[in-house]
């Protein structure tokens, strides 16, 4: 069996005689196809779908009927009587030839209790073809009664997931239309009803008949608000925006004999790559299921729900900015469910955790003073140091050496998430090696690189090289692609103010473009990141997501928590925070945003130009193009310039090991660019003041 299902019919092994290949088609893949000559066609009902790709319903009913047109010799047809313009079709072929044209319809099933899988008025009218089919084949009336009975159902359309305290959890993710919802919500007598995402229609009437059946509606994604206005007369109806919080409110409401049914009646572009994303998140949160807590926990990789975008919603006091998951009806029922004075200790919490972020920032400011970075040796001082460098370099065995001993040990002591290794387990969370050494790694860089200028016979660049190449090396096993091009750029920015001639630059500059092929060809995650961002291969959910979220707000955005397509990103809170922003403070936000990093980085450089102490210019530039470049391949990753690197956005992104090895990065940028201008003034020199002198 192959198709439509998202099994390729090409794929399957091939069977032996006297087997039969079974395809489910989509009226896409019968465009495509003009020979599928089939012994037994089966055309069940239509219902307009699709007519953003056809030019009306009428173009997109020929469309199916071209699966009969096609066949030819001795043909056989089932076709559904219940619905036009099927029945219409069933009429005219079984009168031009009616030993061949077989119509079924629901009337055919009386019973369809012992077939646990197949209930509603759509499983028996799929039995009712499907055992015409068989007959056909010539298959005994024993063979189809096992076969219904045995039936598990197919992934997603109306599967049962699981009975916990009387309660029945049913993932009918497929169904992305209201004529595909309504036979669902006629199958249960008590619904909880989970529905929404990119609407089709601007109607439910498909689904009214049925209405009786459904307790209460819970609404989700961008049609939330127009489903919740259509149902709130029939029926409790609260738009959760996201399928997280509707599931937690719908297990919270229910009761033993009630069927928490996920039936959105919508397509699923808005949150999800598609429906059978929608429907394996669905499953993986009813897995987690408890009745005393339901907690909807975050994998990496996956669409961020409200307990994920919660840290985004407090800053200075306020429970609003970037990534507010809620908008104005839901912040209303977050007023009533939580105290005024809990409210504030979260807020409280939030402002604290955020000063504990940044206080790394403050101390490191204070690490080497200032008067040490303008101090100059004395004469017949023979040490190889000023003052500056001692410092830089106390912080080489307590900072590089420490992180780069624990770089080694991530493959071995850490979890993997999503394929990947990249943090280690204390205790209290997960850190993140990388992101520490990355500014220890500069400042360590920098004091070996100034060292040439005390003895030009030291083998400084070849002895960069290999530390720069080992970071490599253990980066790319997590891997990490983005953070190794982040350490390779910043050496190389480094070389080229050390004063490295333009030949060996130009060496690197071409051993780099080599490097990217050989990883092309032999480096998976390079294969997989590359193929997808120059040829459209693979799977660009993210980026493409990301662009859309980003534009959705126009010039001027949809306000502060009112954005509905970041839930629909993997990591709205770090990785794509620029794509929220963008869509809650309008593309004018983001332009600000890229000219403030922009500012700090030109502020920094041009400042340097007076800088003549090597290490300081050294360190303080390598930091400042480490912060640059991070930022700008965020920002291009979110405006699809560069394939998804997972990498934070400076001081905007949430996030622990990010913000506090920033912190600590900008912190010694401060230190190393402070100036006091009063210590480089003589107390003996006096100026002439351009007045004569008179005894």
């Amino acid at each position: 069996m192959g198709g439509n299902i998202g099994l390729p019919i090409l794929a399957q092994d091939p069977l032996p005689d006297g087997g039969v290949y079974v395809l489910e088609l989509s009226s896409y893949q019968i465009d495509l196809t003009r020979s599928l000559d089939c012994d037994v066609a089966v055309l069940l009902n239509i219902t307009p779908d699709h007519l953003d790709r056809y030019d009306d319903f009428d173009a997109y009913v020929a469309s199916k009927v071209r699966l009969l047109d096609m066949q030819a010799g001795h043909y056989l047809q089932v076709i559904s009587r219940e619905t036009q313009p099927t029945f219409e079709e069933y009429e005219i072929r079984w009168s031009q030839d009616h030993d061949r044209v077989i119509g079924v319809g629901v009337d055919e099933i009386a019973d369809q209790s012992r077939w646990p899988a197949l209930q509603g008025p759509h499983n028996a009218e799929n039995a009712a073809a499907a055992t015409a089919a068989c007959r056909l084949l010539g298959l005994t009336e024993e063979q189809v009664e096992e076969g219904l009975r045995t039936y598990p159902g197919l992934p997603h359309r109306m599967e049962r997931v699981r009975e916990k305290d009387g309660v029945l959890f049913v993932n009918d993710s497929k169904a992305t239309n209201p004529t595909a919802t309504a036979p669902a919500l006629a199958a249960f007598p008590a619904i909880r009803w989970i529905l929404g995402g990119q609407a089709k229609t601007d109607n439910l009437d498909e689904c009214a008949p049925h209405f009786g059946h459904v307790r209460s509606a819970y609404t989700i994604g961008e049609a939330g608000e127009l489903f919740a206005r259509l149902l709130a007369p029939h029926m409790p109806v609260t738009n959760c925006e996201t399928l997280e919080n509707a599931l937690d409110h719908a297990a919270r409401d229910s009761q033993a004999g009630d069927t928490v049914l996920l039936s959105p009646a919508c397509a699923s572009f808005d949150q999800f790559k598609d429906f059978e994303q929608r429907g394996d998140r669905f499953k993986d949160l009813v897995g987690r299921y408890d009745r005393k807590h339901f907690r909807a926990d975050q994998g990496e990789g996956r669409a961020a729900g409200p307990e994920q975008l919660r840290p985004l919603r407090h800053i200075g006091g306020r429970p609003l900015v970037l990534g507010d998951r809620q908008g104005p009806a839901a912040a209303d029922r977050d007023a009533d469910r939580h105290r005024p004075d809990r409210r504030r200790r979260r807020v409280a919490r939030r402002r604290r955790a955020l000063f504990r972020r940044l206080r790394p920032l403050f101390r490191t400011s204070l690490f080497l003073p200032p008067d040490r970075l303008d101090r100059r040796r004395r004469p017949g001082d023979d040490c190889h140091l000023d003052d500056a460098a001692r410092a830089g370099q106390a912080l080489l065995p307590r900072g590089a050496a420490f992180f780069f001993v624990m770089l080694i040990f991530v493959p071995i002591l850490g979890p993997e998430v999503n394929g990947a290794t990249r943090w280690i387990d204390i205790g209290i969370g997960q850190l993140q090696p990388s992101e520490f050494l990355k500014p220890f790694f500069v400042v360590a860089m920098a004091w070996l690189l100034s060292l040439r200028e005390q003895d030009k016979s030291l083998p400084i660049f070849p002895l960069s090289a290999v530390l720069v190449g080992a970071v490599a090396v253990l980066l790319m096993k997590q891997p990490d692609f983005g953070s190794t091009i982040i350490f390779a750029s910043v050496w190389i920015a480094m070389l080229a103010l050390a004063g490295v001639s333009l030949r060996v630059l130009g060496i690197l500059a071409a051993a780099a473009v080599v490097g990217v092929v050989l990883a092309y060809f032999f480096y998976p995650v390079a294969t997989t990141r590359i193929d997808g961002f120059l040829f459209g291969e693979g799977d660009n959910f993210q980026v493409e997501n990301a662009m859309r979220t980003l534009t959705a707000g126009g010039l001027f955005g949809m306000g502060p928590g009112a954005g509905t397509r970041k839930f629909g990103l993997p990591e709205p809170h770090t990785d794509y925070i620029f794509s929220v922003i963008g869509e809650e403070f309008g593309l004018i936000a983001c332009l600000a945003i890229a000219i403030l990093y922009l500012t700090i980085v030109a502020r920094v450089l041009i400042k340097l130009l007076d800088e003549d102490n090597s290490f300081a210019l050294l360190a303080a530039a390598g930091l400042v193009i480490q912060f640059g470049l991070q930022a700008l391949i965020n920002m291009m990753v979110n405006v699809q310039l560069a394939p998804s690197k997972g990498m934070t956005l400076p001081f905007i992104s949430y996030g622990g090991s990010s913000m506090l090895a920033l912190s600590i990065g900008m912190g010694l940028l401060l230190a190393f660019t402070r100036r006091n201008p009063y210590l480089t003034r003589s107390p003996y020199v006096v100026k002439w003041s351009g007045e004569s002198v008179t005894a």
